[in-house]
């Protein structure tokens, strides 16, 4: 019996696939592709020479001028490769008309009679993502801040934090006798507190601090507590209070010592809401941090706005700090960010609308880099959403930094995380410590340059 000859069915299969494949790609347009978050079919790319480099930013307004003061030096180890492309001289901006709240001169204003008189507070709330837990990015902004015009502490120090054993500026053990109500879990809508958290104390919550150490945080200073309405019992250092809290937003003094080593907190099962606590100089510099893991900044607009408004009253802010991003970047083929340019708008209003003095500034998206035939690249999306963020904080008089150009542009987290010393991480988004504190440093810079500026004579 004859035996049919089948070898040439595996080409025929072979040639037949990559002709639906070359039909494919050449008739289904890019954008089909883009609009479905799908991967596009184009099964010759590796034969196309690749851009490693690109005009970033082209149409952006980047501020540019005279070289700035490089006012701190950066101690971290040196990466040459970084250093060629970081740009010192990307300062930050200010809305083009005087209709509008100008950026950051009330914050300034603050800043030079602090520098005058050393005889007020300048607080900053510094907002983000996963970018800046653990008071990475800020650490440094605040020691930098600290360091020119006076201050000691931390800041807020919320109960409990999933990066607490991480987070070396203040040290915090608490039991597991506390209650976290925040964006992600609030179903029954209860007055979530302005980092994002509400904590509620059950039967025999603890919870102990201690400084951080170092410059500026070797103690505790002048702690206080931040709660909503309702009645609290607490223990402080075996120092009783019975506290009662009749607006939205209260603080209470704990401890004025300023040279505490540990406070050891005792709070009596409660239903009244606990935001947190402070450990802040009497006058100086105030950074606090409030991060949140996987948020973009709209959802701001779920804070309570007359919590927002008390607050303003019994702890007000010079300056409030935008710092989102990466998180709109899940997908290399999200490039639409009007969606997200309208939230972030309600969110600014509903900030502007309780703290009404304040300076608020906007820092852009880093780089982000996605793996795509077979390299990591900047994302599609990143200079649309940095377009997004920069065309808000124009429309509503915010002071704007560029966080994407100053790190380098485009490409720029693909050096960052693969040129040694490594200063960023394997998901080409977050950086490391070490990179964390350039970062700090680029923005610290620009804030302290921002200022010299703004009164050269200082």
């Amino acid at each position: 019996m004859q035996h049919q000859n089948n070898h040439h069915k595996p080409f025929l299969i072979i040639a037949f696939t990559c002709i639906i494949l070359l039909l494919i790609s050449v008739v289904i347009p890019q954008k089909f592709w883009k609009n479905n978050n799908l991967s596009a079919v184009h099964i010759f790319s590796d034969l196309e020479s690749r851009h490693t480099q690109k005009i970033s930013a082209k149409n952006k307004k980047i501020k540019i001028g005279a070289p700035l003061k490089d006012l701190v030096k950066d101690t971290i180890e040196t990466n040459k490769d970084v250093a060629i492309i970081i740009r010192n001289d990307i300062g930050i901006e200010h809305p083009d008309t005087l209709k509008l709240q100008n950026g950051m001169d009330a914050f300034l204003t603050s800043l030079n009679q602090q520098y005058i008189h050393k005889n007020r507070k300048v607080r900053i709330g510094y907002y983000g993502d996963s970018m800046i837990e653990g008071d990475l990015i800020t650490q440094t902004i605040r020691a930098i801040l600290q360091n020119k015009f006076g201050g000691d502490g931390v800041g807020f120090i919320p109960a409990t934090s999933i990066v607490a054993h991480f987070r070396q500026t203040v040290r915090t053990y608490a039991n597991n006798n506390w209650e976290d109500v925040n964006f992600n879990n609030n179903k029954q809508k209860l007055i979530i507190g302005f980092s994002g958290h509400t904590f509620f104390a059950k039967n025999n919550a603890n919870i102990i601090i201690k400084p951080g150490g170092g410059r500026h945080l070797s103690s505790l200073y002048d702690v206080s507590i931040l709660y909503g309405n309702g009645t609290l019992d607490i223990a402080c250092n075996k120092q009783y209070y019975k506290l009662n809290g009749k607006g939205y937003f209260n603080v209470a003094k704990l401890n004025e010592d300023s040279d505490l080593k540990l406070l050891e907190l005792d709070v009596n099962e409660s239903k009244t809401p606990l935001y947190g606590f402070t450990s802040e100089s009497k006058t100086g510099v105030i950074l606090d941090n409030l991060s949140f893991r996987g948020t973009s900044g709209t959802e701001l607009t779920r804070l309570n706005s007359k919590m927002l408004t008390q607050i303003d009253s019994l702890r007000p802010y010079d300056l409030l700090v935008l710092h989102y991003g990466p998180n709109l970047l899940y997908n290399d083929s999200i490039v639409n960010f009007k969606y997200y340019q309208k939230q972030l708008e309600k969110s600014i209003k509903h900030l502007r609308k309780a703290f009404p003095s304040t300076s608020i500034l906007i820092i852009s998206t880093a780089d982000k880099a996605f793996k795509v035939d077979g390299e990591f690249r900047t994302g599609d999306g990143v200079e649309n959403l940095l377009d997004a963020q920069q065309a808000v904080a124009q429309k509503f008089g915010c002071a704007f930094f560029n966080l994407y150009e100053a790190m380098g542009g485009y490409n720029s987290m693909k050096t960052w995380a693969e040129k040694k010393p490594i200063l960023a991480g394997s998901d080409y988004t977050h950086f490391n410590q070490s990179g964390s504190a350039k970062i700090g440093r680029l923005i610290g810079n620009a804030i302290l340059n921002e200022y010299e500026q703004a009164y050269p004579t200082r």
